[in-house]
């Protein structure tokens, strides 16, 4: 693991010697996507390896970067990532945390729109679906409801499942889904 310390510091050391050049902003910002990348992808491995001091480094170190930029368009996709991966080996807490700030970020980002976004419907679920893991049921229901609202007013929900949606909605019991044919 002493390579992941060697190729953070590298990393570090490239975009800062790229701070003080004349940089394309689409260049900064690709190297910025990857580098938090990165970090998460070694926070995986730290917390795969239950080396939890050095992942909790790498999580302050990346959430710190990704609040900084909140508006940033792959933000809120990278809040998600870290908090999957942190669901995976069972830091729920903090990965409803982070499903949160993700959400955060997609509303900064696309004001109004984020409700009409399939990708906040994902980052619900990632909720509800965390919380359910935390026997937080009834707050795990209020989310599933609110991700399905969302998922019905994306442009490209298909129409036939509206009536089903509906019937759904109306309280009706699992036994029809959960019945086989």
């Amino acid at each position: 693991m002493e390579h992941a310390g060697v190729i953070l510091r590298k990393l570090e050391g490239r975009r800062n010697t790229l701070t003080g050049q004349k940089v394309k902003e689409e260049d900064r910002s690709r190297i910025a996507l990857q580098l938090n990348r990165v970090y998460i992808q070694l926070v995986n491995i730290y917390l795969g390896l239950e080396r939890q001091t050095e992942a909790s480094q790498l999580i302050a170190l990346a959430e710190g970067r990704l609040e900084q930029n909140l508006d940033d368009v792959n933000t809120f996709k990278l809040l998600n990532e870290l908090g999957n991966a942190l669901r995976k080996h069972d830091n729920l807490a903090m990965a409803v945390q982070l499903y949160k700030k993700a959400l955060l970020s997609i509303k900064i980002r696309f004001k109004n729109e984020y409700l009409q976004m399939r990708d906040t419907a994902k980052i619900i679920i990632n909720i509800a679906s965390t919380e359910y893991m935390r026997d937080e049921n009834v707050e795990s229901l209020r989310y599933y409801r609110h991700a399905l609202s969302v998922l019905k007013n994306c442009s490209d929900f298909p129409a036939a499942q509206i009536n089903e949606v509906r019937h759904l909605e109306a309280g009706s019991s699992t036994e029809s889904v959960l019945r086989p044919e």
